[in-house]
């Protein structure tokens, strides 16, 4: 029996996938690249590519990191909070 070590399922991985989705949007409108991003983070392609696919979580300093980067607040990468009626 295989076991799922992903947060997919659950509201953290959610959450952590629509980050990434959210910096791949971003790096997308800006045409820039992951070595870009690297380069301008101070990471390597490797680092920023295993938090790219998932393989590892964004922690706060890469957030704040790629943030700078790609000159948009770290707010810019976490859902809007739902307004309740």
């Amino acid at each position: 029996m295989q076991v799922d070590n992903t947060l997919s399922g659950t509201p953290t991985g959610r959450l952590r996938d629509s980050v990434v989705v959210a910096v791949r949007v971003e790096m997308a409108r800006q045409r820039m690249s992951q070595t870009k991003l690297a380069e301008l983070t101070g990471c390597t392609q490797a680092y920023i590519s295993r938090r790219m696919t998932g393989e590892t979580p964004f922690d706060v300093v890469d957030l704040e990191k790629v943030a700078r980067a790609l000159n948009v607040p770290v707010a810019a990468f976490f859902p809007a909070p739902a307004l309740v009626a």
